[in-house]
């Protein structure tokens, strides 16, 4: 019976540890979550609730220093003047022309040297990129507009600074249970750090996936605010899909996910366009 009674009470400190992880793990949690939606703005030009950390000034500070870093990365700005010029005027365009003139985004469009990465991208103070392998790929004015609104898209969303929000908020909450179990010795005491670090993952992924859907489809409305054909985004998407047995790095397809169902969205919407 001696013998009965401590295994019991071997195992309740195990039982009890579980217990205290699990309610830290939920306070910890439950604070995150309440900073989180602490920071809640609304985004004049799109309308939506949005969690950021950073200020509009933050924003456009943290892209203008980046800035010189990417163009290094992508082998410098293109010396095609001529074709400099015609990135910088339709960029101009697309902005003064829509509502993206109205967003206070000091907007800067270049074309960089790389001829072997087929990439586009903007930082978040509206410094917008299109390499050359990507400006050769494309077969008229209306597809490279294209590309540049949907760039301008990410900038006016604020993609960038929500993606960082959630990252932080992720990090912060894997940080604080990495402290909570560092001295776990078994799977299931650290069950709440995997758990949350897959599911952080998985919420980026997700997040990250569902601003491309809105940039293809605000570019659209850009381009068609600017005076260029809507439709050429879903053009654009074609052209790299199609492209995908090349030698190129197509950087720019390999970051934007769900190309198929980035397309559908896209018919769906020209479809819909057409009945209106």
């Amino acid at each position: 019976m001696r013998s009965l009674r401590l295994q019991r009470v071997d195992r309740l400190p195990g039982r009890v540890s579980l217990w205290a992880h699990s309610s830290i793990f939920i306070g910890i949690l439950t604070a995150a979550l309440i900073v989180f939606m602490s920071m809640r703005v609304t985004n004049p030009l799109t309308g939506q609730h949005q969690y950021i950390f950073m200020t509009r000034q933050e924003e456009i500070a943290v892209g203008l220093q980046t800035a010189p870093d990417m163009i290094a990365q992508y082998d410098g700005l293109d010396p095609d003047l001529q074709a400099q010029a015609q990135i910088a005027e339709m960029g101009q365009n697309l902005v003064d022309e829509s509502l993206a003139g109205s967003s206070g985004y000091p907007f800067a469009f270049h074309l960089l040297a790389n001829s072997e990465t087929m990439n586009a991208f903007a930082l978040p103070s509206g410094q917008v990129f299109i390499t050359r392998a990507l400006y050769n790929r494309l077969q008229n004015s209306d597809q490279i507009a294209a590309v540049l609104a949907h760039e301008i898209a990410h900038v006016i969303a604020r993609h960038a600074a929500e993606q960082s929000a959630e990252k932080q908020m992720v990090q912060a909450l894997t940080q604080s249970i990495y402290q909570l179990t560092s001295g776990a010795q078994t799977i299931t005491a650290k069950t709440p750090l995997v758990l949350t670090v897959i599911g952080g993952q998985l919420l980026t992924a997700e997040f990250a996936r569902g601003d491309e859907f809105q940039a293809d489809q605000m570019a659209e409305d850009l381009l068609d605010q600017a005076g260029y054909k809507r439709g050429a985004m879903l053009d654009v998407i074609l052209i790299l899909r199609n492209s995908l047995g090349s030698n190129d790095q197509n950087t720019w397809f390999n970051s934007h996910p769900e190309l198929e169902k980035r397309i559908s969205a896209l018919q769906e919407a020209a479809q819909y366009m057409e009945l209106k």
